[in-house]
This record gives structure tokens, sequence and C-alpha cells, in this order.
């Protein structure tokens, strides 16, 4: 737990290199207010993140800046990851899910999915509905993803959702990335929209500038340094989880110089989107970890059901925005 109460406590997916390490050094330079927990696959890696973010900013007395280690090509690691959250980070409010591999070949992961759609999306599906109860909890909160260009080009193959037929790294990129845009519209509908106080949610374009390593995938999270020295993504990020004036925005769209832009059709259809949610539902239930939501929320709307369920539970309890206020800022 951190050391003392902070305005924000900021989780960061795949913050051990590129963009996510770049927004992390950023927040955790603002130590007054921000506590910053840097998330990455090896906890090597994070531990000589923390001491350069820690280092660079002079912060070795604040003690701002702590990480958590997950392989989310694994879902117990992810569930592992939720539970650890709940009992060390009780006052999680921020979420910025940078993490994400373009896979040169089609790989599996050991949970027998396509590797890339279990990192990228499945993960941070998981992890978004396990951590929403302590993000609700915690409001006002906010819920960042950093997403693609890319994901305009995607569409959903529902029948080679785990592209056997046919495999293309820069499609299977785009759709997962469309999915993850997808999923946090979905949660801003839900929630924002109908008054419940918890979340602000956005997406940001991720400008992509892929940096090979050995395990034959490209980790977009880990981009060339030349993102921050142009401010893209970077600057944004920071203005979405700091600035006030913003924040009651949500599920806005925006591109990596802060300029916010219309999301495609498909990204915004609720019919689509629910059955994107249906379908990530079923896959987290058939891997045989526990449900990421095991105990009745505050509010009904927010169990992993049917979006359309919740849209009528929410006209069907007229009161519920009278008890779930957005607070000011």
């Amino acid at each position: 737990m951190p050391p003392r109460a902070y305005k924000r406590t900021i989780l960061i997916t795949g913050a051990t290199d590129g963009i996510g390490k770049q927004i992390a050094n950023s927040l955790a330079a603002n130590h007054r207010e921000n506590f910053v927990i840097v998330h990455g696959r090896s906890p090597t890696k994070c531990s000589q993140t923390v001491a350069t973010i820690m280092a660079e900013n002079k912060l070795e007395m604040e003690c701002n800046v702590e990480y958590i280690a997950a392989d989310f090509s694994t879902v117990k690691e992810v569930v592992r990851m939720a539970e650890e959250l709940k009992i060390r980070f009780p006052r999680l409010n921020t979420f910025i899910a940078c993490a994400s591999v373009l896979i040169n070949r089609r790989s599996t992961s050991a949970d027998g999915l396509e590797l890339g759609f279990q990192i990228n999306h499945l993960s941070h599906f998981y992890l978004w509905n396990a951590m929403l109860p302590l993000l609700e909890a915690n409001a006002p909160s906010r819920i960042i993803t950093v997403g693609s260009s890319l994901h305009a080009m995607g569409s959903i193959d529902y029948d080679d959702l785990m592209a056997e037929k046919l495999y293309d790294k820069y499609l299977q990129y785009s759709r997962t990335k469309l999915m993850n845009h997808m999923t946090t519209m979905a949660i801003h509908r839900l929630l924002y929209t109908h008054g419940v106080h918890f979340s602000v949610t956005a997406n940001v374009i991720d400008a992509e500038e892929p940096a090979e390593n050995h395990h034959d995938v490209t980790c977009l999270s880990a981009s060339r340094s030349y993102l921050c020295s142009r401010g893209n993504g970077v600057h944004t990020i920071q203005r979405l989880v700091e600035a006030p004036e913003l924040a009651h925005v949500s599920g806005k769209y925006f591109d990596s110089m802060g300029k916010e832009i219309r999301s495609t059709t498909v990204a915004v259809d609720e019919r689509a989107q629910q059955r994107l949610w249906e379908t990530d539902e079923k896959l987290c239930a058939s891997l045989d970890v526990p449900s990421p939501r095991p105990s009745p929320p505050t509010v009904d709307l927010m169990h992993l059901g049917s979006l359309e369920a919740a849209r009528k539970h929410l006209l069907e309890n007229n009161n519920v925005a009278d008890k779930f206020v957005l607070p000011a800022v």
C-alpha cells in the first residue's frame, strides 16, 4: 500500500518500455499527487524501470513508484495480478492500458489462444472487469486505453477469432485494438452516461514505432523514444489524467496530439459491443479461472452480463442516478 494517500493511484500496463514507461515517468514526476504502479512481464525489468524513474525524477525520498509483474500471455497470471492489486493498492483509481504486442508469426499462448489476442485484448478485458468495483469505490476514477490508428482497418471475424485460417500480423493487431476500443466504449456507455460516478474513459492513439525482440514479437508498448520527443501520446495522456478541465471527459477518442476525433462506426455500435463482450465472457469462463466479478457490485449493471439487460435495469431503476452522482473536481 502507498505510504500515504495520493490524489491518484495509477496502474499502467506495459510500462517497462516505450510509451508506457514514458507515461509512468511523466506521471511519477508529480510526486505530490500521483502514485504510479508500473506493470511488466518480468520482475527484474519492472524493478529496473522503477529504479530508473525514481533516479531520473529524484524521487528516492518520495517512494511514489512501485511495480507489479504479470505475464499477460496466461490468464492465471492476470487473475493473480488482479488479486494482488486489490490487496496492495486498495486506492487504485486510474487504469491506463498500454500493453500490446505485434506477433510476427502466429503463435498460441499456454491457454491455447492466439497470443496477440490474449495479450492485447482478453487479458485487459479480464483485468478491467476485475478492477471495476475498486475503481467505482475510489471514484472519481478513470480508464484510459492507448489505442492505435490501425484499429480503423480491423473487423472482427467471429468464425476465425484466433486467426487459424488466415494470419496477418497487422490485421490481427488492428482487430485487437478495435476490440479494446469497443470494450472501453461499452464501459463508458454503461457507467458514465447513466450517472454512475466512477468512470471517465478515453482512447488515445499510440504512434506505432516497433522494436523487435527475441520472442519474434514486436512490442508496440516498447516504441522508440521519438514518441516522447515529439510529444505524441504522452502529453495527451498526462492531460487526460491530471487536467481539471478534462475531469468529466468520457467516451471520447483523441489522436496523439490531443485532438478529439471521430470513432469508427463499428467501435460505437452497441450490438457489436455486446456481442464482443459476451464472446469474451465465454472465453474467460472456458479457461477455468474465477469470474473477474465474484461478488455483486453496488449496482447490478456492473456484472459481466448482457449490455442490453444492464440498460433495461437502469431504465427500470431510475433512482440509480440519484444514488450515484458525478462529484465536482
